[in-house]
């Protein structure tokens, strides 16, 4: 039900985010980028790493370059990660490592299919030595589908395995159970925000004075699949 309190709530939200984006507005001018200066404001990371990419590494580039133009501006940077997204980028990353580890000892067994990210038999084989081949055999049973013959109609009661969400519960099972600590993600957290002070800093444009590093919490966003930290200004 619409209550008229609903739109002023809204226009007051709105009214908040645009003055807490205003210096990022003048800085995103000064830059050359216009819009909202929202860019700026945020720095995006790939879940689980603390790696800056060469987009961030262009975009704080041009921040650095604005703050020079804006000398009475500072920048409070605070190192964040967002707990469900970075978890699975880690548990992603782990399962990589054990991926590579199997493939290396048999190649010629393991090595996936064009276009294919692993090998189903690498999945299976992983998944038998984790959970025991009953257990696979009892999902499988779970992902039977109607056999179809060459005109696309069901072969009476025969079934198949419908192998794509199959292996998909497979990989999904076998991520989620790599282990990542507390500890892990909050080192992950302190690390992303010294990389982006680092950069700043010895980028030779922004005086250390200038770069407020303000600790680090679990509190950062995750937009589009990466993780995004906000950075503030004041002067």
């Amino acid at each position: 039900n619409f209550h008229p309190w609903d739109a002023v709530t809204d226009v007051m939200l709105n009214t908040v985010t645009k003055i807490v984006n205003l210096p990022f507005s003048i800085l995103g001018k000064v830059a050359g980028m216009g819009g909202d200066g929202e860019e700026l404001s945020y720095v995006a990371f790939e879940p689980g790493s603390s790696e800056l990419s060469s987009a961030e590494v262009r975009q704080l580039g041009k921040l650095a370059e604005a703050l020079v133009e804006r000398p009475q501006l500072r920048l409070e940077v605070k190192g964040g990660i967002h707990r469900d997204t970075d978890r699975v980028g880690l548990q992603e990353a782990r399962f990589a490592v054990l991926v590579d580890e199997r493939v290396a000892k048999d190649p010629k067994k393991y090595t996936p299919p064009p276009g294919a990210e692993y090998s189903p038999r690498l999945l299976r084989d992983l998944y038998n030595d984790e959970f025991g081949g009953g257990a696979r055999k009892k999902l499988e049973e779970e992902f039977q589908t109607p056999a179809l013959d060459a005109n696309g109609q069901p072969e009476g009661d025969k079934t198949v395995l419908d192998e794509k969400p199959f292996y998909n519960e497979i990989h999904r099972a076998l991520v989620g159970i790599q282990e990542v600590t507390d500890e892990e993600l909050e080192a992950i957290a302190v690390v992303r925000g010294q990389n982006i002070t680092d950069l700043l800093i010895n980028s030779g444009q922004v005086d250390a004075e200038r770069v407020d590093l303000a600790g680090s919490d679990g509190n950062a966003e995750e937009r589009g699949g990466l993780v995004r930290l906000q950075l503030k200004l004041s002067g």
